[in-house]
């Protein structure tokens, strides 16, 4: 290999770009994302009648949710394909919240 034809492989111009700028924007989302739940925590505890060691499970739950699905979601992507994996995640994200509340409501 060549020094000329490593250097050819490289990305450039505004592709560079937008794959640096596709990248930071999923970054974002979820600090916005852990915001947000972090700024829900006294409206749910007050809500459903939690204590702060109860509630404090939810934030507890989103961080291990997203240690698992983020590493799982390149897999998932392969072994089902790109399109059906996006599809079922923003598919299931409204149904999450509502599993949670039918829960609070429901126990066991």
């Amino acid at each position: 290999m060549t020094a000329s034809s490593a250097h050819s492989s490289y990305i450039r111009g505004p592709l560079k770009w937008a794959i640096a700028l596709t990248a930071s924007l999923g970054a974002i989302l979820e600090v916005i994302d852990t915001s947000i739940v972090n700024v829900a925590l006294t409206d749910m505890q007050a809500t459903l009648g939690a204590t702060v060691t109860e509630i404090g499970w939810v934030v507890t739950g989103y961080g291990i949710a997203n240690v698992v699905l983020i590493p799982l979601s390149p897999w998932l992507g392969d072994f089902f394909g790109k399109k059906i994996t996006f599809y079922f995640r923003w598919r299931d994200l409204p149904l999450l919240p509502c599993c949670v509340v039918y829960q609070a409501i429901y126990p066991c």
